[in-house]
């Protein structure tokens, strides 16, 4: 909270407050919310998981409050490029469709889908306009593994050969992401 806000003297987020959503770094849950709940779904694998979780625990009825004398490091790797911002582009895109396919409305969903797929069809036009054929197919793929686990609405159930099958894509892809003139 307060991200890219200048608050010097630190007197606008120091007081315990209410908020929609708590960051997946910085959980803290008691067991049995977990029990209630259950743990973060496993189709997600990274991203969207915690969204999907606090959203969860948001229709059990919990909430999610903003602690300001919790601290808490996440050690993130500071190296982003383009070819390790195509895997993270790849997830977010699969996920955010099982994410609205998952607790989204009929018309919710159609509204997703009329600006995803806009905004998806420009930039593989642009790759495709730049020849970056292979960038094109890995955004193409995460479109067609997001809608397929989506609209199959998994929920918590075991995705072992969904995960394996993208684990295997990326690991078959990772040399021709790392050859990659970027």
């Amino acid at each position: 909270r307060g991200l890219w806000e200048h608050d010097p003297n630190n007197q606008k987020f120091n007081e315990i407050s209410l908020t929609d959503y708590a960051v997946g770094t910085a959980l803290f849950v008691k067991k049995e919310v977990i029990d209630k709940i259950g743990l973060l779904d496993e189709i997600f694998f990274m991203y969207f998981e915690e969204t999907d979780w606090n959203f969860r625990a948001k229709k059990f009825g919990y909430n999610n409050y903003y602690v300001p004398a919790t601290i808490v490091y996440h050690k993130v790797t500071p190296i982003i490029n383009k070819k390790s911002f195509l895997l993270k582009q790849f997830f977010l895109n699969r996920n955010a469709q099982i994410f609205v396919w998952k607790h989204g409305k009929f018309l919710d969903i159609l509204i997703f889908y009329l600006k995803f797929s806009f905004r998806n069809l420009r930039i593989i036009l642009i790759s495709l306009m730049n020849r970056e054929f292979f960038v094109a197919y890995l955004r193409l793929f995460s479109l067609f593994q997001g809608f397929r686990i989506g609209i199959k609405k998994r929920s918590n159930r075991s995705c072992r050969k969904l995960l394996s099958k993208d684990y295997n894509f990326i690991k078959k892809n990772e040399k021709r992401i790392h050859l990659l003139k970027i």
